[in-house]
């Protein structure tokens, strides 16, 4: 009995000796693993997982910013289109102006000179239907004159005194003629200028250049006279 209790103790013994040679000796164990091993296999653990944490930041923050990108480029693209929209509707739009031409009358003279009328004449009427004009009687006279040595006076089928200065062309005679209906006789002097219609209905226009009235038997008056030809 004392023998084999002294062979534990002995064996005991060893192992305390071979536990405290391992801990001075800088090696330590856990679970059979050098320390060192663990502690490397944690290191590196460690900045793996640095690695995939900057990795993940880094994708994510590059998936956003491709994110923010695409959003403008699909806002600008928008903006583009309805701008190309409205362009279009505006130059399609057309505006039509009616215009209208007026056509001009185009007067033909039918006669054009100088009479002169009253007693010292020996005409004191004229057919201004005919050309050139031929003294006429009551019946056929376009124009006829007369005074009482004071005042001058010339009928006509219808006449219509021109007040606006200058001499009318024949648009104006007959708009002038228009607006005064039934006048068939006005007094004149020198500078007077008459619209008048004759017989057959052509328009005329006349300026008394010269008035004489210094007794009835010389009174007379000089006319410078246009008759236009009838409208075909």
């Amino acid at each position: 009995m004392r023998k084999g209790g002294t062979h534990n103790n002995l064996r005991s013994g060893r192992g305390n000796s071979v536990l405290a040679d391992s801990v001075q000796g800088g090696t330590h164990f856990y679970g059979g693993i050098p320390a060192w091993v663990l502690l490397v296999v944690v290191v590196t653990a460690l900045a793996l997982l640095a690695g995939l944490v900057m990795w993940v930041t880094s994708s994510g923050a590059t998936t956003l910013h491709a994110g923010r990108v695409a959003m403008v480029e699909t806002t600008t693209d928008t903006t583009t289109t309805t701008t190309r929209a409205v362009t279009s509707s505006v130059s399609t739009t057309t505006t039509t102006v009616a215009s209208t031409t007026t056509t001009a009358r185009v007067s033909r003279v039918f006669w054009q000179g100088t009479l002169s009328l009253g007693m010292a004449t020996g005409n004191i009427s004229f057919s201004l239907d005919q050309n050139p004009p031929n003294a006429g009687d009551y019946g056929t006279v376009d124009l006829l004159y007369q005074s009482d040595g004071e005042v001058h006076e010339l009928m006509a089928t219808a006449v219509a005194p021109w007040e606006a200065g200058g001499v009318p062309v024949e648009d104006q005679c007959a708009e002038r003629l228009n607006s005064v209906v039934g006048l068939q006789q006005v007094e004149v002097e020198q500078g007077t200028t008459l619209c008048f219609l004759t017989n057959r209905g052509r328009r005329g226009v006349l300026t008394v250049t010269e008035a004489v009235k210094t007794s009835l038997l010389d009174a007379s008056v000089t006319l410078a006279v246009t008759v236009w030809d009838l409208q075909k």
